[in-house]
């Protein structure tokens, strides 16, 4: 016997009224929850950070700040100059016993060159497990501010104080104003290009032994030689300190020198009216 399958009219529709005030707080609820999940994750994200981040440092205090194993013992100091160990701990008040990791090498290194003016450059390193690594290139002087100062500057132009007789064997600059001039401080402008010209001198092929650098001239420079003789200076761009000015110091300077040891160089103490392109710019 067949049943037979009861027909639903696919046409039959069915309505459904809706209600406005029904639909609007719907939507305020999800809303309410949405935020709810947000402020969740927030919470969560909070925590997680605040956790990692105590985490890090508790970490970093067991395994390197607090752990004995990274005691320092030895401390080695490489100088290009005089800069010895116990100067060295003396400025940044790090001692054997201290924890290598216990202090910013960064930091460290920022501050010691801010406290000594004369070190041009510092490099720390850390040797494990317990030595410590300094190297110190250190500024060479090359004048000095005036004939009795104990300011000296480098070829760069920077101001530090130097101890010790060898300052007696310094050229010096004189005819400005430099009792503001401290350590730490850098030259510019025609005190600059006294240095400059000192450095450019005292180069293998010039080799001209000044002593003394006077820039009290508004156009040129006179220098002094430490056999009495004098020449007057000057040059394109004097004060820029530019490349090419420096060249064409470097190019008079030469010519100077073979002026000088000519027989009628040999002759003469003041340079300063014999050819107008010595002075001239």
């Amino acid at each position: 016997m067949k049943l037979r399958k009861k027909a639903v009219s696919k046409n039959k529709s069915v309505s459904v009224r809706s209600n406005p005030k029904s639909t609007l707080r719907s939507s305020k609820e999800r809303r309410q929850r949405f935020l709810i999940k947000v402020g969740i994750v927030l919470f969560v994200l909070i925590v997680l950070v605040g956790t990692g981040y105590g985490g890090f440092v508790y970490l970093k205090n067991i395994l390197f700040v607090k752990n004995p194993r990274y005691t320092i013992i030895k401390i080695e100091v490489q100088s290009s100059g005089v800069f010895s160990a116990d100067r060295f701990k003396e400025y940044t008040k790090i001692k054997e016993g201290d924890n290598m990791y216990s202090f910013k090498l960064k930091n460290v290194q920022k501050l010691f060159k801010h406290k000594i003016p004369n070190v041009k450059e510092i490099e720390i390193r850390r040797q494990l497990p317990d030595a410590l690594i300094v190297k110190i290139m250190e500024r060479t002087p090359v004048i000095r501010l005036s004939r009795r100062s104990r300011l000296c500057v480098d070829r760069d132009g920077y101001i530090f104080a130097v101890n010790g007789r060898k300052l007696n064997f310094l050229p010096y600059i004189s005819g400005y104003e430099y009792l503001s001039l401290r350590p730490g401080g850098k030259l510019t402008g025609r005190s600059l290009s006294a240095v400059k010209l000192v450095t450019l001198g005292a180069s293998g092929m010039i080799d001209l032994p000044i002593t003394n650098v006077n820039i009290s001239q508004e156009d040129y420079i006179i220098v002094f030689l430490n056999n009495g003789k004098k020449l007057n200076i000057a040059w394109k761009g004097m004060d820029d300190n530019s490349e090419e000015s420096l060249e064409e110091l470097e190019t008079k300077l030469m010519r100077f020198v073979v002026l000088l040891n000519s027989p009628q160089g040999k002759a003469l103490y003041d340079f300063s009216a014999i050819d107008d392109s010595f002075y001239g710019r």
